[in-house]
């Protein structure tokens, strides 16, 4: 998969957020040298945790050799795919079920807190396309300010108890009239208000039905412990009121269901009641 030539990132140390690496990346504030390795597809990979605990064998990376595949949220880039020479940041990347449309004509940068979601064995990120994984926290972007034109942030503000700093990286990191894209699971979706209408609160997927599963899905729910990955819930509109307070202006909102979104329009027209509300909002 190519990529376009002659675009770069400034590296940013996380732990002092005010010197800007070198190309050895050193930090002289902080005397501390980041670890760098490099797979065979062309993968740059920082450790910015440097952590001593870390179990992951960098030496023993294995890409799965199978194409990307189109994932079922990625409708929601369409409006960036004919876009060419962007510097993008895929936020909590994972395996980068997402972000590897736009590494063609793009400079792709992956971030996520566990190198294992990025690189393990089976699907993982290597064959697609991105130029570099940073392994860091989200609450501390180890990229110098002003360097982006698009932050990708699907399902990782509800994991953050404070989602607001996660956005005002976000913004520091931005250009003037960059971009963020996220998604968040829908606390008020009509899976969630009829669990809540049975009294349960556990959370319910109903078209799991359809595939002759337990529509019971704890994880779309709200009821803790049976939900103790989220830690914050949103609405479209307290999600967008985050966004409005820190200091962005939204361009679009929307919402993604597994069955509504198959009916033409029905996604827009009743984007509040959707499994996944997200927006699109600009610097």
């Amino acid at each position: 998969m190519e990529n376009t030539p002659g675009l770069s990132i400034r590296h940013l140390c996380p732990r002092c957020m005010g010197e800007t690496l070198d190309k050895s990346l050193y930090c002289a504030a902080c005397a501390v040298v980041y670890k760098q390795y490099q797979s065979e597809e062309g993968l740059s990979i920082i450790d910015f945790l440097n952590s001593k605990d870390t179990v992951f064998d960098y030496s023993q990376l294995k890409s799965s050799g199978e194409k990307p595949v189109f994932h079922y949220k990625s409708k929601i880039l369409i409006p960036f795919l004919k876009m060419k020479g962007l510097k993008v940041l895929d936020a909590g990347a994972r395996e980068g079920p997402l972000g590897w449309l736009l590494a063609k004509d793009n400079y792709l940068v992956g971030l996520d807190i566990c190198p294992s979601q990025s690189l393990g064995d089976g699907d993982n990120m290597l064959n697609k396309g991105y130029r570099e994984l940073l392994i860091a926290d989200a609450n501390r972007i180890p990229i110098a300010g002003g360097e982006l034109d698009l932050v990708i942030a699907t399902d990782i503000l509800e994991h953050n108890l404070q989602p607001e700093q996660l956005l005002k990286e976000f913004r520091r990191v931005l250009k003037k009239g960059g971009k963020v894209i996220t998604t968040v699971p829908n606390m008020v979706s009509y899976n969630n208000r009829l669990s809540i209408v049975l009294g349960s609160g556990v959370g319910l997927e109903l078209h799991k039905i359809l595939q002759g599963k337990s529509p019971v899905h704890p994880i779309a729910g709200m009821r803790y412990p049976d939900q103790d990955l989220h830690v914050r819930f949103f609405s479209l509109k307290s999600l967008e009121k985050m966004f409005l307070q820190e200091g962005f202006t939204i361009r679009k909102t929307f919402g993604y269901d597994p069955v509504l979104s198959r009916i033409p329009c029905m996604d827009l027209l009743l984007k509040n009641w959707c499994n996944l509300c997200g927006l699109i909002a600009e610097k």
